[in-house]
C-alpha cells in the first residue's frame, strides 16, 4: 500500500558552494563526494538513474545503510548526500542545509500487507495514524523550510 511520495533533497555541509543554490540540479553533483546509501536501496537505485540519464559521474568516498547514518557524514565533512525531505529535515538547524535536487527525484514510503487476508480495525486505525504522522512531518518547518532552500 502506497503511503506517500516524498522528494529527494541534496545535503550539503554549511558553506559549500551549492548552498547558494534554491535548488541542486543533477548536473551540479559532477565530480562532487556523494556518500551512497547501500546499492539495494531503492533511493539509491533512482538517484543511480538519474545520475547516469544526466552523464554525471560522482567519486565516492563512503557508502552507508541509513539515511541518518549519511546525514551525519555530511555533517563530519566526508561529502554530500541525496536523501529523502523527511530524513533530511532531522538535520534541520544543523550544520548541513538541504535543497530540492532537480529533476525531481521521488522517493516511496509504502506498507506491505498481505493480499487475502481482510485488515483489522486496529490495521486501518494504525494505518490512519502513519498516513497523519507522514502528513504532520511532511507539513512540519524543518521539511517545508529545507523544500524553500530557506535554512
Amino acid at each position: 500500500m502506497h503511503l506517500r511520495s516524498v522528494p529527494a533533497v541534496c545535503v550539503l555541509p554549511r558553506g559549500h558552494a551549492l548552498e547558494r543554490k534554491k535548488a541542486v540540479q543533477i548536473t551540479d553533483l559532477q565530480d562532487e563526494s556523494l556518500i551512497s546509501l547501500g546499492p539495494n536501496n531503492p533511493m539509491r537505485m533512482r538517484l543511480e538513474m538519474a545520475l547516469a540519464a544526466a552523464n554525471v559521474t560522482c567519486r565516492r568516498p563512503v557508502e552507508t545503510a541509513l539515511a541518518y547514518s549519511a546525514c551525519t557524514m555530511v555533517a563530519g565533512g566526508l561529502g554530500r548526500t541525496v536523501v529523502d525531505a523527511i530524513s533530511a529535515s532531522q538535520f534541520a538547524n544543523s550544520s548541513v542545509v538541504f535543497r530540492p535536487l532537480l529533476p525531481a527525484v521521488q522517493f516511496e514510503f509504502a506498507m506491505v500487507l498481505p493480499a487475502h487476508q481482510p485488515r483489522s480495525k486496529a490495521l486501518n486505525e494504525f494505518i490512519d495514524v502513519v498516513k497523519e504522522l507522514f502528513d504532520a512531518g511532511f507539513a512540519s518547518e524543518g521539511v517545508a523550510a529545507g523544500m524553500l532552500g530557506a535554512q
